[in-house]
């Protein structure tokens, strides 16, 4: 399997290097890793994007299964749905298959599914088992790391991997001051703002799927426009 470095935004070092099957039949990246492995030769039955799917696709000659699952940016998926979801990937592993699961980065929502199909497959620490063995940087956000807990029974992975609010967490969870005031880690480029950013364009954040002002300091998912 070739290894691609995937291209993390702006003053950060690559966190994980192309696709990983993680376990047999499960492999975790990111979009852009997925299509250019698929390119080189990377053998996939299912795919299982999270985020979006670029019709590049179909030029890298894939001819498989697609399992869509839309889940917004730190968030996760609802119960009945997730249900459906999980249920699906390990139908498709236990006949053999490889299902490959992204979504934009291969970090949050990538490692929250894969850490719940891992937890089903008997995974007691399926969030250290995936930052071991795939990335550091899987699953992004608290709401995650309680999801996982929750459905897989145990409550014990919210106190080992409870985190510092995520800009999502800030966002969502109205127990926080709001997201705008709350004192977020400082960025790499602390110059930036958000309306330096691709994900913003006329006063909307695409990853937060939200309106929000465009003179905040940028976060850590900044990716500058500007040739560098």
């Amino acid at each position: 399997m070739s290894k691609r470095k995937y291209r993390r935004p702006t003053g950060q070092s690559p966190c994980h290097n192309g696709v990983s099957e993680v376990v047999p039949g499960i492999l975790c990246g990111a979009e852009d890793e997925f299509i250019d492995e698929l390119r080189a030769g990377l053998s996939v039955d299912v795919l299982v994007p999270l985020n979006a799917l670029s019709g590049r696709v179909w030029g890298t000659g894939f001819r498989g299964e697609i399992l869509y699952y839309p889940i917004p940016d730190f968030g996760v998926l609802p119960d009945d749905i997730l249900q459906i979801a999980v249920q699906k990937i390990l139908d498709r592993k236990a006949a053999g298959k490889k299902v490959g699961i992204f979504c934009m980065g291969g970090h949050g929502r990538t490692g929250y599914l894969s850490a719940i199909v891992l937890g089903k497959l008997g995974h007691d620490d399926s969030i250290g088992f995936l930052r071991k063995h795939y990335c550091k940087s899987a699953v992004e956000s608290n709401a995650q790391v309680n999801h996982i807990a929750e459905v897989l029974g145990k409550p014990e992975l919210i106190k080992e991997y409870a985190m510092q609010p995520t800009v999502a967490d800030v966002f969502y969870d109205n127990s926080y001051p709001p997201w705008s005031q709350y004192p977020l880690p400082t960025p790499p480029l602390t110059e930036e703002q958000c309306s330096d950013c691709v994900y913003f364009s006329s006063s909307y954040c695409v990853l937060l799927d939200a309106n929000i002002s465009g003179c905040h300091e940028a976060c850590w998912d900044f990716e500058s426009c500007r040739p560098r």
